[in-house]
């Protein structure tokens, strides 16, 4: 999926390293009641944990690169949650992304 400034896909294996970058951030995950990921073993589980969702349920969190750079700069997406019975939509920026036009 792409807009004219971003790219939006499922999240691979090889996406781990990136996605640290912002899992790993307690200010970027201060509303993730997991709170922020403390190793790459957690981060590589988070993914795998979506990559299942996905196939699973057809949808799930996806990874946000910059369209031009291919730089990955956050995630978005839905998840269900079952354990309260709907669906959550949620997303996340790499802090050096917020706020810009």
């Amino acid at each position: 999926m792409e807009t004219d400034r971003l790219r939006l896909r499922p999240f691979r294996s090889d996406d781990v390293r990136d996605a640290l970058d912002w899992f790993g951030d307690p200010l970027v995950m201060r509303f993730t009641p997991s709170g922020p990921d403390s190793s790459i073993e957690q981060t590589a589980a988070r993914i795998a944990h979506y990559q299942h969702h996905q196939s699973d349920h057809g949808f799930s969190k996806w990874i946000i690169m910059e369209r031009f750079s291919g730089r990955p700069i956050g995630d978005v997406g839905l998840l269900f949650m079952a354990e309260y019975g709907w669906i959550d939509f949620g997303f996340r920026l790499a802090q050096p992304f917020w706020a810009r036009d």
